[in-house]
């Protein structure tokens, strides 16, 4: 495969990436192991497995190479041997480094001089516990997609791997062009939820802090299911407003001052058939409550209300055709028409609720006991993302403490019980269709 010009959906993460703002996402794996485990033959197998499916895989090879500020970036395909450099390991002593750990990598930019992933395997001493850590540049690979890259190190068996094949043989996703009657909608719709946030305050933006907190929360989906209907809403209108609740109830008792609109940028997939390899996403605002004595109620009306507006209008369309009209122009305005527009965004916080279909059961020979879904932060201090799987709800946080604080764990305790809280005495909440 020979250089190509980054382009589509897979260039704005190039054009918004600077050293205080790493555009790579993680997913955490936790694996069952116990004191017996030989950590030195781990390593060795996790090599050569990287090392196979770096073969087998030609996608796991790809990275990007800068070619100067006024040109775009490109896509190299780099040796094998390049590849498993992208491997390292880590030996931590507690759970708290071991957070700290992923967190430093969430904060530190992948390196353009191999592939654009990393793949960590870390070893706690007590208690006894391993995580396998895969990032990957989101220029690279969307939510849906990014889990594709789980074959550089699942076991091939009980058909783990064939239901990875969807992501791995596609083309890249190309860029969305909107046909001209779906614009005006779309682009009222954006700059209209835009405007009704602008006279509310925002929250601390990220910082050049080289830091992240991170915290994981993980709840039973039949759980969610069930009290969800309990409100006459979908799993998606829940978790919006069940994570706006959360957040201002937990700004409340610190010192940040709270905005009386959160701004919440989601991610939306343009594609339909969840077919794709590169990114397929684009961007879209939604307004929550700030006021942390707001009642439920009102938040999940809000929520749904948002949510129902986006398809409505189908925002989602409206940033896709913005970078249609700047496509032609050179790298150095496009990339200063994207920093720009995620400027003007300035969101407080990111959500994202994607679906899972895969099923993670074993890598090198050791059972998956959790699974942890980690976002970038673009621009604001905190990220909240969740996997729906079949068992369990998986919860992200990313939280940059230097501009809001160490509230994480408290953030995470806070949803973790709100999330699974009793059904509602009062289910006063219209219904309606489409989510």
């Amino acid at each position: 495969m020979s250089p190509t010009d980054i382009g589509g959906p897979d260039e704005l993460f190039v054009q918004i990436e600077n050293s205080a703002r790493p555009m790579h996402w993680a997913l955490v794996l936790d694996l069952e192991a116990d004191t017996d485990t030989d950590t030195d033959a781990l390593v060795g197998q996790l090599h050569e497995r990287v090392r196979e499916r770096v073969v087998r895989y030609p996608q796991f090879r790809l990275g990007v190479v800068d070619s100067g500020r006024l040109s775009a970036p490109q896509l190299r395909e780099y040796s094998v041997d390049d590849a498993e450099t992208c491997i390292e390991f880590r030996s931590v002593a507690t759970e708290s480094e071991s957070r700290r750990a992923v967190g430093e990598l969430l904060a530190r930019p992948l390196s353009r001089d191999r592939p654009s992933w990393r793949l960590v395997l870390v070893e706690q001493r007590s208690p006894h516990r391993y995580y396998l850590v895969l990032a990957v540049h989101h220029s690279l690979a969307d939510g849906i997609a990014g889990v594709g890259y789980a074959a550089l190190f699942l076991d091939d068996e009980v058909g783990q791997l064939e239901q990875l094949d969807r992501y791995l043989s596609s083309e890249r996703f190309a860029a969305v062009r909107p046909k001209a009657r779906d614009l005006g909608a779309s682009m009222l719709g954006l700059i209209s939820r835009w405007g009704s946030g602008i006279r509310s305050a925002r929250l601390p933006a990220a910082t050049g802090s080289d830091r992240r907190e991170i915290a994981y929360v993980d709840v039973p989906t039949s759980r969610v299911r069930s009290i969800a209907l309990g409100y006459s809403a979908s799993i998606a209108e829940y978790l919006v407003a069940t994570i706006g609740a959360a957040v201002a109830e937990t700004l409340a008792e610190s010192e940040v001052s709270i905005p009386r609109t959160l701004r919440a940028i989601m991610p939306v997939t343009l594609d339909g058939d969840l077919r794709h390899s590169g990114n397929a996403i684009s961007t879209v605002l939604v307004n929550l409550p700030g006021a942390a004595t707001e009642s439920f109620d009102r938040r999940l009306q809000a929520a749904r209300s948002q949510l129902n507006g986006i398809k409505a209008t189908r925002m989602q369309l409206a940033l896709p055709a913005v970078a249609g009209f700047v496509a032609g122009m050179p790298w150095l305005i496009r990339s200063v028409a994207a920093q720009t527009i995620l400027a003007t965004l300035r969101p407080d916080l990111h959500i994202g609720v994607n679906p899972g279909y895969l099923r993670l059961r074993s890598t090198l020979g050791l059972a998956i006991t959790g699974l942890h879904p980690l976002s970038p932060l673009f621009g604001n201090a905190l990220s909240i993302t969740c996997v729906l799987l079949g068992s369990h709800v998986h919860v992200g946080i990313v939280w940059d403490p230097q501009a809001l604080g160490d509230h994480g764990e408290q953030l995470a305790t806070r949803l973790s019980r709100q999330l699974i809280a009793d059904s509602p005495a009062v289910q006063s909440i219209p219904t309606f269709s489409g989510h």
